[in-house]
């Protein structure tokens, strides 16, 4: 199953923090007309991709 993220093209950095299951249901939901930054390097524009199988987020509040 894919999955469509967003991806920086200033630094090809994934945005992985929302996650869509159709390119059509991303740009539905205003993944690319709504606010969007980078969190990596603050770029203001953001391409969609589709990647194989979903991604999990790296869970920073687990106890070091």
């Amino acid at each position: 199953m894919n999955t469509v993220i967003r991806r920086c093209p200033k630094c090809g950095h994934d945005d992985l923090r929302k996650q869509w299951s159709s390119i059509d249901d991303a740009v539905d939901e205003g993944a690319l007309s709504g606010p969007w930054v980078c969190p990596s390097c603050s770029w203001p524009e953001a391409t969609l991709i589709e990647v194989d199988r979903p991604v999990t987020v790296p869970d920073d509040t687990r106890p070091g």
